[in-house]
């Protein structure tokens, strides 16, 4: 826990603020999974007798490649995840799942049909109009492989095992040393200078030869495959299409227009001109010489003159608040104020404020206010017409989108020899892909997409020249192809890559004669002599939070290393050599003020809860026998 904090932990509590403060979603790889693989033979990993098959995790693999792929785009390399470890952290999340959902059915925890129902009909995907559609929910499900009962059971689970989250992530409390503690360590700054020792100046001692380079070719065949390629012919339904189809009249815009105007809808704060704001401060300024001239009927004042309309019948009184609650002017105004202050003009993104404290009870504030708004004016038809038959236009589209999508579905199943048929009845466009990678890099994102990749290389799609089915590949949007053209995978020549070898296992011999350089460099400064050859950067004080253009990695080995006596140094070994880090001053960061304590304490809160879940799940996993195969990590897995 937090008094367990310590120089060599800072980092990691420093990740988790980054970071956040990340809830983990449970609804990762859901139980479409299991339904599938029931009476399957056992696969990678055993949870109290229960099998994770292997179909299971790839699931989970496959999932967790689509999201760094859509995280990272083209900066993705699949060889982050094609790892024995990599594929151990997934199998890990799999497993603490099953131990989850298992110890949920042991206490009874359940939600409701009614629960399920509340759920489902709230979710955005499914909603037309503000209204539960179920004509968007059965797509969504149909074209994600799922039936209505599968995607319920997986609600179901998600939120039996959210409510198990809730039950230990709700007290956690932080005393005030703790606070100081962390502030104490993250606002620590050091001062700083770097040297490296950088493989190019040992570049002329290496010497590689033709052997070295044929035996690296040959016992390294992963690095130098050409992926097995397809090119396709494919159709696309969208909701985009119809849009362009739709014909929205001046009335029925009108229409809108004059329902959304009613509500309140088209109201354009003017703030954007100096006379403008002129006009609303010259009305704040002659409000507060009235309410100088008499403090005492502040509340009387708010009614009559205040555009807040929801406190002004309240005589401006706000209640009590605490930090954060209100926009930054304001509370930067009302924390710096004694009861019965009285302050303004306020300027905020609303308009002039003016401010009475009446009570302050420990870090809350009770404050009363007049707001002078800018000035408001109320967009014309004509001004936004255009957005509003777009809005219509889309609007139709996507209703139209759903009407016909499951007919687009079973059309490119039952009549799988050709895209021909779906062509002809709804009016589309077959299209050619360029080459498509079985590793989905570097091709258009929508072709990256896992359940198409896996589609047109199926033995169905690539040998039986069927069409695909219809694939969701981005919202309201569905795909299916056929293969025109089919590349097996293949290695690149020798000849075409034996120079990048070399150059390769030259740079890494370097790259070892400048580490055993550095070792040796790196005992004489302990011992405090000086070593010839090395230049120093400028020194430069930085803190964890404020590294200015100090590499993170160095940052982080500065803050890691025993600072008990000066200078201290740490050492980075990377592709750019050995580097030095000298560590020549601790600068302590001053105690916190109770404003700072009371913005992180919440923020530290949510750690700890974070912590006490974790805890939660490895006490249930020492109660359960799990038996993972870890040979099975070691085989490769589809992406």
């Amino acid at each position: 826990m937090f008094d367990t904090i310590r120089e060599g932990k800072a980092g990691k509590w420093l990740t988790y603020i980054i970071f956040g403060l990340i809830i983990v979603s449970f609804s990762l790889w859901g139980v479409e999974s299991y339904i599938k693989n029931i009476g399957r033979s056992a696969g990678v990993a055993k949870v109290d007798g229960t099998d994770i098959s292997r179909e299971e995790f790839n699931t989970a693999y496959r999932n967790q490649v689509d999201q760094m792929r859509e995280m990272l785009g083209q900066n993705f390399n699949p060889a982050m995840v094609d790892s024995p470890q990599a594929k151990a952290s997934i199998l890990e999340g799999v497993v603490n799942r099953h131990v989850l959902a298992a110890s949920a059915k042991k206490i009874g925890l359940t939600m409701t049909d009614e629960q399920l129902r509340k759920t489902i009909q709230a979710i955005p995907a499914f909603q037309d109009n503000g209204q539960f559609s179920l004509t968007r929910y059965q797509t969504y499900a149909r074209n994600r492989g799922m039936t209505e009962a599968m995607f319920e059971e997986q609600i179901r689970q998600d939120g039996v095992l959210q409510q198990m989250r809730d039950a230990v992530t709700t007290t956690a409390i932080v005393p005030k040393f703790q606070v100081d503690n962390f502030v104490k360590l993250s606002e620590q700054q050091r001062e700083l200078s770097r040297a490296t020792l950088a493989p190019g100046a040992f570049m002329s001692q290496v010497k590689i030869d033709e052997k070295a380079i044929k035996t690296y070719y040959d016992s390294h065949p992963d690095q130098f495959k050409i992926p097995e390629q397809v090119k396709v012919q494919y159709v696309m339904l969208s909701a985009e299409k119809f849009a362009a189809e739709q014909v929205v009249s001046d009335d029925e815009a009108k229409k809108l227009y004059d329902e959304r105007l009613k509500k309140g809808d088209f109201k354009k704060k003017s703030n954007d001109t100096l006379e403008e704001k002129k006009t609303a401060l010259a009305k704040v300024q002659d409000v507060l010489k009235e309410v100088r001239a008499n403090p005492t009927k502040f509340a009387e004042l708010a009614k009559k003159y205040s555009q807040d309309t929801g406190s002004a019948v309240q005589g401006g009184d706000l209640g009590y608040f605490g930090k954060g609650a209100m926009v930054k002017p304001f509370e930067d105004a009302a924390y710096s104020m004694k009861v019965d202050d009285i302050r303004g003009p306020v300027e905020s993104e609303f308009g002039y404020h003016i401010i009475k404290l009446t009570e302050i009870k420990g870090e809350e504030r009770k404050a009363s206010h007049i707001l002078i708004s800018f000035e408001e004016k109320t967009q014309s038809f004509d001004e936004v017409k255009n957005n509003l038959i777009n809005g219509i236009k889309k609007q139709k589209a996507s209703k139209r989108y759903l009407e016909v999508a499951g007919s687009f579905n079973d059309m490119v199943y039952e009549q799988s020899d050709s895209l021909k048929p779906v062509v002809d009845q709804f009016k589309l466009t077959a299209q050619q892909s360029e080459f498509i990678p079985r590793t989905g890099e570097g091709v258009n994102p929508m072709f990256a997409n896992k359940k198409f990749l896996d589609a047109i290389f199926s033995n169905d799609v690539l040998k039986n020249k069927r069409n695909t089915e219809a694939i969701e590949v981005a919202p309201n949007t569905l795909i299916s192809a056929r293969v025109l053209e089919h590349k097996p995978g293949a290695m690149k020549p020798f000849a075409e890559v034996s120079a990048g070898i070399a150059a390769m296992l030259k740079q890494q011999e370097a790259l070892k004669l400048a580490t055993q350089q550095g070792k040796a460099n790196l005992e004489l400064l302990k011992q405090g002599k000086d070593v010839p050859g090395l230049t120093w950067s400028a020194a430069k004080v930085v803190g964890r939070q404020n590294p200015g253009d100090v590499p993170g990695d160095a940052v982080a080995a500065a803050f890691k290393a025993d600072v008990k006596k000066l200078p201290a140094y740490a050492v980075l070994e990377g592709p750019d050599g050995y580097s030095f880090i000298k560590i020549s001053k601790v600068v302590e960061a001053p105690a916190p003020d109770d404003a700072k304590r009371s913005t992180l304490r919440p923020r530290l809160a949510q750690i700890r809860s974070q912590e006490e879940f974790e805890a939660m799940v490895k006490s249930l996993r020492s109660k359960t026998s799990v038996a993972i195969d870890k040979t099975a990590l070691e085989q490769k897995t589809d992406q």
